[in-house]
């Protein structure tokens, strides 16, 4: 964003990425959403801002990691214009197949 703005460069939405385990990590238990809150006034209201990944920061299928999912959408519900969780799985193509 301060390259575009720099540079007078023009954009039609921003994607970017968090996570929970991220520095300084967390703090609260509104910590996620307080990074959501912080990022829209960072990029303002009139820009889409898509959450291209998240997840509870362990990578598991707990029903700590649904609750986690299930509030944060909660408090991104009119902050963000989407959140996609990552991952569904522990499989990652980008390391090669765990299963050879």
């Amino acid at each position: 964003l301060e390259y575009c703005r720099v540079n007078n460069v023009s954009y039609d939405f921003v994607s970017t990425h968090e996570y929970p385990t991220d520095p300084p990590g967390p703090e609260t238990r509104t910590f996620f959403g307080d990074v959501l809150k912080k990022t829209r006034e960072t990029v303002g209201s009139s820009t889409p801002l898509y959450y291209t990944e998240y997840d509870d920061g362990y990578n598991d299928d707990t029903s700590y990691a649904a609750a986690f999912a299930v509030f944060q959408a909660y408090r991104g519900n009119n902050v963000v214009d989407a959140l996609s969780w990552w991952p569904f799985n522990d499989l990652f193509e980008e390391q090669g197949d765990s299963n050879t």
